[in-house]
């Protein structure tokens, strides 16, 4: 039964991408559609999904997936 279950008992590291998804950031430039942010103080390439084309610097943004090691990201409103 094991090689069946095993990804259910399987944590993400704390360094994993996936743990990424779901957290908040500052977008360090203009977002156009794409740039650099700032998460958990490290800074990661981004390029902007949704309907929103234009994030601009200063504001809040949320990463909705990875794609590569780009963030995609949305603005949190």
């Amino acid at each position: 039964m094991f090689p069946f279950v095993w990804r259910a008992y399987d944590r993400p590291c704390p360094g994993d991408l996936r743990s990424l998804i779901g957290t908040d950031g500052i977008a360090e430039e203009k977002l156009a559609p794409s740039g650099h942010v700032r998460v958990h103080g490290e800074l990661w390439q981004a390029e902007v999904v949704g309907e929103c084309s234009l994030i601009g610097k200063g504001e809040i943004v949320r990463i909705e997936g990875i794609r590569g090691l780009k963030l995609l990201v949305r603005p949190l409103r």
